[in-house]
């Protein structure tokens, strides 16, 4: 649902040139404690150009981490669970 709306907001932007979005957000997967980073970027042309169908691209990468809490604080990891757990109201 967060990407959802965020991705929503991000192409529903009708301006020409390139814009860019990071969402980074911690969650619980498989009794593990993953960060998923997300960047999109889109490309809006102002005129058609060799490839006449297109007016605009959409990039976008996935990243999967896993959290090593040896290495993390529980103040740190806590905190970022909870930023996570508000975005999704």
């Amino acid at each position: 649902e967060i990407i959802k709306t965020g991705l929503s907001t991000f192409l529903g932007n009708s301006t020409i040139g390139e814009q860019s979005q990071d969402f980074i957000f911690v969650s619980l997967l498989h009794n593990a404690i993953v960060r998923i980073d997300i960047k999109l970027w889109i490309y809006a042309f102002a005129v058609k150009g060799v490839i006449s169908e297109c007016e605009n691209a959409l990039y976008f990468t996935f990243t999967l981490s896993v959290v090593n809490h040896k290495e993390t604080s529980i103040d740190n990891i806590v905190f970022l669970i909870n930023e996570s757990a508000d975005r999704a109201k």
